[in-house]
């Protein structure tokens, strides 16, 4: 963690392992690595281990992961009087309900943008590779 305090990391280090202690289950029911699966079963576990330069890496990349992110679109040549939308769905349930909708706003005069968050329901599978693809279509997206 470059460009970080200690007191920073140790923070970063707290939060990470309270995040785990209480989503263990969540954490390792999505990932597939096995290596990563262990990894975080050794970083959760009852004991306190510390952590290799690698291991801690590998660990920030699992972690972040579990990020949410905020999928942006913006229409450059959108109506003035355009509004922008939030759209959010935290279950791949209502993903399949809302993907129509976010291709539809693409299209209306009046949506001027998306925002879409993304949460851990999404890193479960493809959606947010099909997300990505539903907010590219237009002039300028960020992931």
């Amino acid at each position: 963690m470059e460009g970080i305090s200690l007191e920073g990391k140790a923070q970063h280090d707290e939060d990470a392992e309270k995040f785990l202690a209480k989503n263990k289950g969540q954490v390792l029911g999505i990932l597939e690595d096995p290596a990563e699966r262990e990894l975080v079963q050794r970083f959760s576990g009852d004991s306190a281990e510390i952590l290799s330069a690698d291991d801690e890496r590998r660990l920030a990349g699992v972690l972040e992961r579990f990020e949410t992110k905020i999928f942006e679109y913006e229409k450059s040549d959108a109506d003035p009087e355009a509004k922008r939308v939030l759209v959010t769905s935290d279950n791949p349930g209502s993903w399949n309900a809302v993907k129509p909708l976010i291709a539809a706003l693409g299209q209306d005069s009046r949506c001027r943008g998306k925002n879409i968050p993304r949460s851990v329901a999404c890193r479960a599978g493809r959606r947010c590779s099909a997300m990505r693809s539903l907010l590219q279509t237009g002039n300028r997206s960020t992931l």
